[in-house]
């Protein structure tokens, strides 16, 4: 790509969050949101009945348009992300508001667009007043719905200024709502940056359908880019680098054709098994949130999903009913019938917060009522979602997995309304699969100290690291202050899954990781060394992981593990696997945080170990 920058225009780097990974490098084009505010126009007394017409004709009008759109998503997205729209046709369904819009059209004389817009506006200063993500998203549902309602009746073009792209750009809005995104050229869009929006917002998960890079959460990105500015987006680690210089160009242009490079060369791994020079297997599974992502398990060489987070399907309006989780469940394991695929049980609560279910105002979210403890606490919820996972299991290999266990208590709990609810299915005569595998979460500390004891419980564990590291050394993921605290070569986080794996082995379950520990490529050496048998990360680290296991012995892995069992500080252990495989990281792991200094050195999270660039 030839583009240069100007050189009245300073280099300027904006984080954020990552919305949908992946790199791009092009000009800005803006998002311009049309001229949404309406002017009071007074109406005569007969004119009344004609503009609640008006109203009621515009309102039918949009849920046409919705419906639509919808389909269109069906065809081209997938089903799960078009339930989005039917939120939105519920607004406008909603009895109180167009009951306060013709109401207000009745008593004030006013016209219809001024009275929906008033009606409109007062919902979203109520919601923007609410510091929740889920408040966030209604806001987005709100705007969408008025911007069509409000074209309509002025019959102007839908929401922003012309998306039509005659050549390819970064799109940079300070929102998007859904049906923008899903509206957006795949071929044309290089990547959209905003000023806000996170990674589990409605926005994030249809562009990551999509394979459209993306960075949210930018702040200011709307205010001070312009049309044909050059910029760069890092949708890994959340930048947008606005007036790149030419070495950031040259930086990034080699990241994304290594990153085409390497997608092609790893084809060849695909049908391979991740088995190491010496004869180990170490499996290699997928982290899911939509059954539309089955195709992203299968074309990255998956040998299934290790972690399907059912809490996506409840990040809707409304709460999904037993028929829906059945049909999403259904949907996934018929894509993946030769694959295993397990499903952890709801885990709302701490940063996953779901309508009509999560605590507003907890102290200690983290700590608090998520997880097993909602569901044990709402029995006849969990019994729906076990219900739905039962009848789904006849359509392919189903693993059921109850997250955040912290005593036998839960665990046994737990157990029983499963086992309550397969003898409530066989006396009706619903088949399901006899023969499900049951496991259990290991991410709070206390069961590590009894770990012994729910291994005579379980069919698998699973560790969930991002909260056993969160939970053991007292540190609070989400917070930016104390980042870098949050180790996963801890040592006590170490010693914590080596315990784990040594008692499952002892009695005779395996063990997985499907924590953001799993993604790192030297964790991953240090984990298959600790026991872990199953890896579970993004569907696209699977294979340069892949090749990573294939490219040593395991006999060494366990030597390294157990000499980094006897250090004692993080610091040593990251010395210790930078050095001896670093290099091998560097040459294998497209996108890994490892990279050469000007001095040859290795860096690391900010560590440079001195140390010739040479394989081991």
């Amino acid at each position: 790509m030839n583009v240069s920058t100007k050189k009245t225009k300073n280099r300027t780097i904006l984080s954020g969050v990552s919305a949908s990974q992946g790199y791009a490098i092009g000009q800005v084009k803006r998002l311009e949101a049309n001229d949404t505010s309406v002017k009071k126009r007074s109406i005569r007394g007969d004119r009344i009945a004609y503009e609640i017409s008006r109203f009621r004709n515009a309102v039918k009008l949009t849920q046409k348009e919705l419906q639509i759109v919808k389909n269109q998503v069906i065809q081209s997205i997938g089903i799960k992300e078009a339930r989005i729209f039917d939120a939105h046709v519920l607004i406008l369904k909603d009895p109180f508001l167009n009951s306060e819009v013709e109401k207000m059209i009745e008593a004030e004389k006013v016209s219809c667009e001024y009275a929906f817009k008033k009606q409109i506006d007062e919902f979203i200063d109520i919601f923007s007043k609410q510091d929740l993500e889920l408040t966030r998203e209604k806001i987005h549902d709100l705007r969408d719905i008025s911007l069509r309602l409000l074209s309509n009746l002025s019959e102007t073009e839908l929401g922003l200024d012309s998306i039509d792209l005659d050549m390819p750009a970064i799109l940079v809005a300070h929102s998007l709502t859904p049906s923008v995104v899903s509206a957006f050229d795949q071929s044309l869009t290089l990547g959209f940056a905003t000023d806000t929006g996170g990674a589990t917002s409605h926005v994030s998960i249809i562009a990551r359908s999509m394979q459209i890079p993306g960075v949210s959460g930018l702040s200011q990105i709307s205010l001070i880019a312009e049309d044909e500015d050059i910029i760069i987006l890092d949708g890994y680690s959340g930048l947008a680098i606005l007036h790149p210089t030419i070495e950031d160009l040259s930086i990034y242009a080699e990241r994304i054709e290594r990153e085409k490079r390497r997608k092609y060369e790893l084809l060849s791994l695909k049908e391979l098994s991740p088995i190491t020079l010496d004869g180990k297997h170490i499996s290699l599974n997928a982290n899911i949130e939509l059954p539309l992502e089955a195709q992203s398990v299968i074309g990255n060489g998956a040998e299934g999903v290790g972690l399907f987070r059912s809490e996506f399907l409840y990040f809707q309006n409304e709460l999904p009913t037993e028929e829906e989780q059945f049909q999403s469940y259904k949907q996934l394991l018929s894509k993946l019938s030769d694959k295993s695929v397990t499903i952890r049980t709801l885990d709302t609560g701490g940063d996953k917060l779901v309508k009509n279910l999560s605590l507003v105002n907890e102290s200690n979210p983290f700590l608090g009522w998520r997880s097993i403890r909602v569901c044990l606490d709402l029995p006849d919820l969990f019994k729906e979602q076990l219900r739905a996972l039962l009848r789904a299991s006849v359509y392919g290999n189903l693993k059921i997995m109850f997250p955040m266990i912290a005593s036998m208590e839960e665990l046994l709990a737990s157990k029983a309304i499963f086992k309550e609810v397969q003898a409530e299915m066989r006396a009706k005569g619903q088949a399901f699969d006899e023969n499900i595998e049951v496991g259990m979460m290991v991410e709070v500390p206390a069961i590590v100290m009894l770990i012994d004891d729910f291994a005579k419980e379980v069919d698998f564990f699973s560790i969930g690291t991002n909260d056993l590291i969160q939970f053991t050394l007292a540190v609070d993921r989400s917070n930016e202050k104390i980042a870098s605290l949050f180790n996963a070569h801890h040592p006590s986080i170490l010693k914590m899954i080596h315990l784990t794996c040594k008692a499952a082995h002892e009695h005779g379950i395996s063990v997985s990781v499907c924590g953001e520990m799993a993604s790192d490529p030297l964790s991953v050496l240090l984990l298959a060394g600790l026991g872990v048998d199953e890896l579970s990360m993004s569907p696209w680290s699977i294979m340069e992981t892949k090749e990573l296991v294939r490219s040593l012995n395991f006999s060494d892995l366990r030597n390294s593990a157990l000499a980094c069992l006897k250090l004692t500080s993080a610091h040593q252990i990251d010395a210790y696997l930078y050095k001896k495989y670093g290099p091998l990281v560097m040459d294998i792991n497209a996108n890994s945080p490892i990279h050469l200094s000007e001095d040859e050195e290795i860096v690391y999270k900010g560590y440079e170990i001195k140390f010739p660039r040479s394989k081991p």
